[in-house]
């Protein structure tokens, strides 16, 4: 069994959507400059057309919305979580507030 160290900042739900948001990008990114750099040296025989291109240049059009969505859904599960923690900490307040004579 592990013993909680510290404070619970965000769900491991919320860990792995941080870290495919990141891969996104970065994926995104890579495949950005390969279509630059290759661009730049000029294509194949082939073209553009065939090889590892066509997945190349589909890559950021799949990845960045996916990114989008990725990052939207970590916004909302961090506001409920921020929302619930408010909740919790105001009902504690207003227990104290009680006691009090």
């Amino acid at each position: 069994m592990v013993a909680n160290t510290g404070p619970d900042d965000g769900s491991r739900l919320q860990r792995i959507l941080a870290y495919v948001f990141g891969a996104l990008i970065v994926v995104t990114v890579i495949a950005f400059f390969a279509i630059v750099l290759g661009q730049v040296a000029g294509p194949d025989p082939g073209g553009f057309d065939s090889g590892m291109w066509p997945a190349v240049f589909l890559t950021p059009l799949i990845a960045l919305p996916a990114a989008l969505l990725v990052l939207l859904t970590l916004i909302v599960l961090i506001a409920r979580r921020r929302a619930r923690e408010a909740a919790a900490h105001a009902a504690v307040v207003a227990a104290r507030r009680k006691r009090r004579p």
